[in-house]
């Protein structure tokens, strides 16, 4: 067999065996490095290796590919602003350097022509832009800052660029570096129309419109649409006056009003954008949901009012506690933080959120944090799930690919997120930030949910719920022991959700129907079928997907 035959099925066995055998409710160090500060290992660019690493890197700019594969572009390391995009295989476990300039800080952008993509066009070096992964695939950027001198004068930026994974070209698509701002009229489409630069707040969301959508400083919200190079101003006041209205009343007035350090922001499968409010100072959290259909914000919880978080967080004394104490109403109160960008929405649109930093025991020192909560959208309560509670812990790596349940990653603050198909959480980098220590983490986290905290065995008896990382063209099927008596497994190779089952016999007639099956399995029993050969037919939204013979003994 040819060396790198082998090779390549020894790396998926061994892909396999650390992927199945995690745990729920535990972290396990994936990839990358458990010291601060490291350099990376590049490698040959647009090449995958074992032995590539990239450096720790805060802030930087991330993305999931329709495969699942990971992305992430720019950020700040040990060397100051980089330019370089990164690819994880995640089937593979392999970092890829795909394009930049290799760990070299001061590359300013490359903008080539409007609208005409080209291997030379680069958005240079930057952190803390926007985001998002349209519907054909395509990785998008907006905005965001870099420094080119060692007394931190720079750029901030409101350009927006299209990168083609398939081409491996950018394309710069809008805007500029500092080009005039320009608001005109609320809900109106015209060419000429900018929204501020991004600086220090990483606001952006797609909807199932293919459109990308993002918050500016002054609280507004803006609507990108791809089919017309367009941007639209939907919602907001340009003074940046929030305006917070009535607790769980959806208003046409209700708006967040200015922001500074935000990154703390959900989409939830019913196509709501939600966002949490620390203030600039940290000393208080709530949390808004907007609702794209009525163009209303609501503020849904926490305190409109600054107030001593010290005095006021509490987490209560049991993970995943679910009695709340029924004076104070709720018996999980996180710190407010800012630059928490390690945020991932679960099947059952439960808010999840890790680490972040806060001002907490000494008020003046900005720490680290590493709590992992979620917000329950059914109840509108946070739950505290796993990690600590104390500011700056060190964490706990174990070993490289293993899963335990002594694992926690160390606290941090502008860590980036990604979700693959099966639900996990994963997280990458962020900055160690003590005292004006500032240091960088070049690791790469899975966190497996347990799927009794929160309880969403079953995401189909809630409202409206879909799963967009379920890939209906590509799913594959498999039914096993067929023929089978008592039962047969069907497995999916994708997280499914609101699958519908049913069986046909051989006259053609529908004898059993089984609906909003979800998961990466189902257990079919025999349910008093006689035997015989069957029909098994798998509908999506109404959609046969796949039909399967299936025999009974």
């Amino acid at each position: 067999m040819p060396m790198k035959k082998l090779i390549s099925i020894s790396l998926c066995l061994f892909w396999s065996l650390i992927s199945g055998a995690q745990k729920p409710g535990e972290w396990t160090w994936m990839s990358g490095v458990n010291y601060l500060d490291n350099r990376g290992i590049y490698g040959a660019k647009g090449t995958a290796s074992t032995s590539n690493v990239p450096p720790g890197d805060y802030e930087a700019i991330e993305w999931t590919d329709k495969q699942g594969n990971f992305w992430f572009y720019g950020g700040t390391t040990y060397n100051g602003y980089l330019d370089d995009l990164w690819k994880y295989d995640i089937s593979l476990n392999l970092w890829t350097w795909v394009k930049g300039s290799g760990a070299r800080a001061g590359k300013f952008p490359t903008y080539g022509t409007l609208g005409v993509p080209s291997s030379l066009n680069s958005p240079g070096m930057r952190t803390t832009s926007g985001s998002w992964t349209d519907n054909d695939g395509n990785l998008w950027l907006y905005g965001g800052i870099a420094a080119y001198d060692g007394a931190g004068g720079g750029m901030a930026y409101n350009d927006l660029w299209k990168y083609s994974i398939a081409t491996n070209m950018w394309t710069w698509m809008k805007g500029d570096t500092n080009s005039l701002v320009f608001y005109g009229k609320k809900n109106v489409e015209i060419a000429n129309r900018t929204p501020p630069y991004l600086m220090e707040m990483g606001l952006s969301w797609s909807d199932k419109n293919n459109n990308l959508w993002m918050m500016d400083d002054k609280g507004c919200l803006w609507k990108y649409r791809i089919a017309t190079n367009n941007w639209v101003w939907i919602n907001g006041d340009s003074n940046g006056v929030a305006n917070y209205g009535t607790k769980g009343i959806p208003s046409a007035s209700t708006t967040p009003g200015r922001t500074f350090f935000a990154y703390s922001r959900w989409k939830d499968y019913n196509d709501d954008l939600w966002y949490l409010y620390s203030g600039e100072s940290f000393t208080k959290s709530v949390l808004f949901k907007y609702t794209i259909a009525s163009n209303m914000w609501t503020w849904v919880w926490g305190d409109t009012t600054s107030k001593d978080e010290l005095d006021n967080c509490k987490y209560g004394d049991t993970l995943c506690d679910y009695t709340f104490d029924a004076k104070s109403k709720e018996n999980v109160i996180p710190f407010a933080r800012g630059e928490s960008r390690s945020c991932w929405v679960d099947y059952c649109n439960n808010l999840w959120m890790m680490g972040g930093g806060a001002y907490t025991h000494l008020k003046t020192k900005f720490e680290s944090l590493n709590d992992m909560v979620f917000f329950d959208t059914q109840i509108n309560k946070w739950v505290w799930v796993g990690n600590d509670t104390v500011e700056n812990y060190t964490g706990n790596y174990g070993t490289i690919g293993v899963a335990n349940p002594t694992n926690k990653p160390p606290s941090r603050t502008g860590a980036i997120p990604f979700k693959d198909k099966a639900g996990n959480l994963w997280l990458y980098g962020g900055l160690y930030y003590v005292d004006r220590d500032m240091r960088y983490f070049g690791d790469l986290w899975r966190y497996t949910m347990n799927k009794g905290c929160p309880p969403c065995i079953n995401p189909s008896g809630y409202k409206n719920v879909g799963i967009t990382d379920f890939n209906v063209e590509q799913i594959k099927i498999t039914i096993a022991p067929n023929p089978f008596y008592d039962y047969c497994n069907i497995s999916f190779d994708q997280f499914c959700s609101h699958l519908d089952l049913l069986i046909y016999d051989v006259l053609g007639q529908k004898i059993m129907e089984l609906n909003n099956i979800s998961g990466d399995s189902y257990k079919l029993s025999r349910n008093n079928l006689n035997a015989g050969v069957y029909l098994l037919r798998i509908a999506y939204q109404g959609k046969i997907i796949s039909t399967q013979k299936i025999m009974l003994q």
